[in-house]
């Protein structure tokens, strides 16, 4: 976990950028959990 955070905080030219993008993220699993429940 920790090894993935450095490797994005690389990318990210800001720690606000890198909280975006963690927000992003999490808004991306939480839309493809969503989608997975609403088939069954």
């Amino acid at each position: 976990m920790k090894k993935w955070s450095i490797q994005i905080s690389q990318n990210a030219s800001s720690y606000n950028e890198f909280c975006k993008m963690m927000e992003n993220s999490e808004e991306n699993f939480k839309a493809i959990i969503d989608e997975e429940v609403g088939r069954k």
